[in-house]
């Protein structure tokens, strides 16, 4: 994370942080994000990946924590390149794709507490020929065989390092281009999301998570390409101390569960 920087260099962002804690399953669900594993089945109209609004099943998420942070807005932004003549959509800034998650966990009537921490490597690719991965979402490639893959996975932060600071694939607010994308957890769950199982803490417990999120390429930080000023962020800092690389943190606390008695 340091890629070589003092920490006074860090830009620090607040994004928010919220948490959908699901118990025992059920009720029913409808996923509304789209399918690209169909590409792998020769469906390629837009009808064909997308599933029916209601069409509802009775699973739904798995049980635990889920987590969906909130990109700050100069990320959500597209910007009109200014070159004369130019035929060419808004450019949207690459978003970060390291994320840490911290749990700190407190069991009731107690004041010990226990941390455990995962990175989320959101430009992951698995490489895949079919195979389904059940906590990472699809998208669309078209350099591939398969014609899509799996993105996004979770390591645990103890056996974490980095060993692919270059950006496997480009990912922005849009994902697969998709305005919605960075907004609807099921579609981002493995790139801007976290679930955490909570298969270790069996009794009830107050959580609260930290999430903190880096480029792993410091020339695609959103700082390289532009000041705090044209992000209408504010630097409290002298003008030698001006910061390169941004670094997007949320919080949320008092997050209750119930432990796995009742699942």
């Amino acid at each position: 994370m340091s890629n070589g920087s003092t920490p006074d260099k860090f830009l620090l962002v607040p994004m928010n942080v919220e948490a959908l804690v699901v118990g025992a399953p059920g009720g029913l669900w409808t996923n509304l994000r789209p399918d690209f594993t169909e590409l792998y089945e020769a469906r390629i109209l837009g009808s064909q990946l997308a599933p029916q609004p209601f069409n509802t099943k009775k699973e739904g998420p798995p049980a635990g924590v889920h987590l969906h942070w909130a990109l700050p807005d100069a990320l959500t932004h597209g910007r009109q390149p200014s070159q004369a003549g130019a035929q060419t959509g808004p450019e949207f800034p690459l978003i970060p794709n390291r994320w840490m998650v911290q749990r700190i966990s407190r069991k009731p009537q107690s004041n010990e507490i226990a941390v455990r921490a995962w990175v989320v490597e959101s430009d992951f690719l698995y490489g895949t020929n079919g195979t389904a991965r059940e906590k990472a979402v699809t998208f669309p490639r078209i350099d591939t065989e398969a014609l899509f893959d799996f993105v996004g996975k979770c390591f645990d932060y103890a056996s974490w390092s980095e060993k692919q600071p270059a950006y496997r694939i480009e990912l922005t607010a849009l994902g697969h281009g998709d305005p919605a994308f960075a907004a609807f957890y099921p579609a981002c769950r493995s790139i801007l999301g976290f679930h955490d199982p909570l298969t270790d803490i069996d009794t009830e417990a107050t959580l609260a998570y930290l999430v903190a999120g880096w480029y792993s390429d410091p020339a695609k930080d959103i700082l390289r390409r532009y000041g705090p000023s044209d992000l209408k962020w504010s630097v409290a800092a002298k003008t030698d101390a001006v910061p390169n690389q941004t670094l997007c943190h949320g919080t949320i606390y008092n997050v209750r569960w119930k432990g796995r008695a009742e699942l």
